[in-house]
């Protein structure tokens, strides 16, 4: 199996359909997060875990709205770069609502421990 990402399909037709579809998605996924509220921690564990699994193609939709990646966006039809806008949008509301990059620093750090061989710090 190869590691394919978002950005190595040349079927732009495809691709904004990708888009469209993952767009749906991460309205659904952000109105249940909004709705659930905060202090819903079975939600937020939820969606953390859907950004884990998902960290490649959320990587990609950042890099293909960053203005390195101007020359492929620019490939796209007006409907599609405003979804991918949106799509940034959507990812950014759920990483924001989850709490995501700090959980995702405390993770590492907790691992970077546990190879290094360290316990806790403090108890």
């Amino acid at each position: 199996m190869t590691n394919m990402s978002i950005t190595d399909i040349d079927n732009i037709e495809a691709l904004e359909n990708f888009y469209a579809l993952l767009s749906s998605i991460l309205q659904i996924i952000n109105a249940i997060v909004q709705t659930k509220g905060p202090r819903n921690n079975q939600t937020i564990a939820q969606g953390r875990t859907f950004l884990l699994e998902n960290r490649q193609c959320m990587h990609s939709i950042f890099k293909a709205g960053s203005a390195s990646a101007s020359a492929r966006a620019a490939r796209l039809s007006d409907k599609g770069r405003k979804v991918l806008a949106d799509l940034i949008d959507y990812f950014t509301l759920l990483i924001s609502a989850t709490g995501f990059l700090q959980f995702d620093d405390e993770k590492a750090l907790v691992q970077k421990g546990r190879r290094n061989g360290a316990g806790q710090m403090f108890s």
